[in-house]
């Protein structure tokens, strides 16, 4: 096989399969950018690994191309985390009237003012 042509330079050959399949699968950064940030931004727990495979088991990506999608989720992860540090989100305080719709009368008076 190709691999075994190429001896001991492994870093060679994935510089060759990763350019091979950037230009194969031209619009899967863009599909996968929006995939990821949508999916980040729902749950930031996930890892860049989980994530990776995720994606490609979602858009029907190969598997050859995990690694470049790993760190594809590392920089959209790194990106989202620049973007939250630059325009921070102001956190609201949760008070307990704020969660309580107005006619829910468990704790507060009734309409005409009687307990």
């Amino acid at each position: 096989m190709c691999a075994e042509s190429f001896g001991g330079q492994k870093k060679l050959l994935k510089k060759i399969l990763s350019i091979w399949l950037k230009a194969s699968y031209p619009r899967v950064p863009l599909k996968t950018d929006i995939w990821m940030e949508t999916r980040l931004k729902n749950n930031w727990k996930l890892k860049p690994r989980q994530l990776a495979i995720q994606c490609a088991n979602h858009l029907k990506i190969p598997k050859e191309m995990i690694p470049y999608l790993i760190k594809l989720a590392q920089r959209v992860k790194q990106r989202l985390r620049m973007r939250e540090r630059r325009h921070p989100v102001p956190i609201q305080r949760e008070s307990s009237s704020a969660n309580s719709f107005p006619w829910d009368l468990k704790d507060s008076k009734t309409i005409d003012g009687t307990v």
